[in-house]
């Protein structure tokens, strides 16, 4: 009754194959409900609660294969209960939000709880899935942690029930607020750095005004960015001083020629004055300097009144005989004998005369028929020919030099210029200092110091210490 045949097999065969050619007609199967024979021997090996071992031993004898199948039967009934069983649980109590994240302060033992649960009605316990050094977990869920932001962690926690099982593997982001040196507060709103994947994060620090830096470790110097005027005493407030006010530093009374005005030192125009000056006045950057009109020369000493120039005692005029100063001017004449050109600088002698005074070099007179051999400014009679004229050398005699600074001559006139530093004043003998903007070769060159340095009227911008 136990053997398949063709009608009742489900099996499909190969050509000219049947059920007969899988079939052992010698083999007589046991069956255990017809099994009468005494099961002492079988019970000592199987127990008697194991029929699948008791009915290998009865078909084998073999104690050592009963007893394996009575394992692998207790495995699998132990596999069942467990997948039968609901695993423990675990969560967070203490959110920061409502993701697992945890936010803990640096410097400060954060205490965290966490809850475990069995549906199974079996205790269960919370721990670390792995040993932190900074991190302790007690089994009721009570966590301590104080945070080093030099050494990030992972924080994984699991629950176990009394049976064994865990829960799934809890993962908790950690979110770090610094103490910012005490100079300042973190910002829950924005991350500053983050590692392990984001696991670990530290938040960005809010400084006091007076601080600066990744945590607030730097006190700002107000001062170095150069917050007040050009010429101001800029004074770095302590933080102390500061507080949370958003200005840290004072700036010193505004310089000399400018005014204060909304926090601001701003030039005064001296020449709105105008008794300051005899003459000219020119507006400069807190200050003024006089000037005359052609012809007139600054005070050296009072640097206010204009003196004229007297182009014919210095030698600056272009007259080639006779120079007559005036109040501001000078005009040319000629000596007796000549007419002044069209330029009204040079003379040509009168026709009368000019055959008889072909021996004089430059300049003739004649009196009483008598010729007389003289020179035009700039020149001197011959010494070894009384008919020829030699250049005047202005500039040999040290001790009354024409020049203020450097004198060259020329044939019969000579050359001003000056150092570095000044530049040739309208007389075209005296030099002036270049003023704060200009410096070198006759003041020919633009000093731009940007508020860090002074201009030195010879080398330019001389930066401040630091620049």
């Amino acid at each position: 009754a136990y053997l398949v045949t063709p009608s009742t097999s489900v099996f499909i065969y190969n050509k000219g194959e049947s059920t007969t050619d899988f079939q052992c007609p010698g083999f007589v199967p046991i069956f255990a409900d017809e099994y009468t024979q005494d099961l002492t021997e079988a019970y000592s090996v199987c127990g008697t609660n194991s029929p699948a071992c008791i009915y290998d031993y009865i078909a084998t004898g073999n104690a050592a294969f009963a007893r394996n199948t009575k394992l692998g039967e207790e495995i699998t009934k132990q596999r069942r209960q467990r997948l039968e069983k609901i695993p423990p649980t675990i969560r967070l109590v203490t959110h920061f939000d409502d993701t697992d994240s945890l936010l803990v302060y640096e410097g400060k033992t954060n205490i965290v709880i966490f809850e475990a649960k069995d549906d199974n009605n079996n205790s269960a316990i919370c721990k670390l899935s792995k040993d932190i050094t900074s991190v302790t977990l007690s089994e009721n869920g009570t966590l301590t942690y104080t945070p080093d932001l030099y050494s990030p962690i992972y924080l994984n926690v699991q629950a176990e029930d009394s049976t064994g099982a865990h829960s799934s593997v809890l993962t908790i982001d950690i979110i770090v607020c610094p103490l910012c040196n005490y100079n300042g507060v973190c910002n829950t709103n924005s991350v500053a750095s983050s590692f392990l994947e984001g696991h670990f994060q530290i938040l960005e620090c809010d400084c006091l005004p007076a601080y600066s830096g990744v945590y607030c470790e730097f006190e700002v110097d107000a001062c170095e960015t150069f917050p007040c005027s050009v010429g101001q005493t800029c004074t770095d407030l302590t933080a102390d001083q500061q507080g949370n006010n958003t200005i840290g530093y004072i700036c010193g009374p505004c310089p000399t020629g400018s005014t204060d005005v909304n926090g601001t030192c701003e030039d005064i125009n001296e020449c709105l004055d105008s008794t300051i000056c005899d003459q000219n006045c020119i507006d400069t950057y807190r200050s003024y300097r006089c000037s005359c009109r052609p012809g007139f020369r600054l005070d050296s000493e009072n640097k206010r009144t204009c003196n004229d120039i007297d182009e014919c005692a210095v030698g600056t005029s272009n007259c080639e005989q006779i120079c007559i100063n005036s109040p501001g001017n000078y005009t040319c004449a000629c000596r007796n004998g000549y007419t002044l050109n069209n330029d009204y600088a040079t003379c040509t002698i009168d026709p009368i005369n000019s055959g008889i005074c072909q021996q004089c070099e430059q300049v003739c007179t004649v009196s009483n028929g008598q010729v007389n051999c003289e020179c035009n400014l700039g020149y001197k009679i011959d010494d070894t020919d009384a008919t020829k004229c030699v250049d005047i050398d202005e500039c040999r005699d040290k001790s009354n030099q024409p020049c203020s600074q450097i004198c060259t001559n020329t044939e019969g006139k000579y050359e001003c210029s000056c150092n570095a530093g000044y530049k040739l004043d309208i007389d075209l003998v005296s030099c002036v200092e270049c003023d704060i903007y200009h410096y070198g070769d006759n003041c020919s060159s633009t000093c731009n110091c940007h508020g860090r340095g002074n201009c030195d009227s010879v080398v330019g911008c001389v930066c401040d210490e630091h620049w």
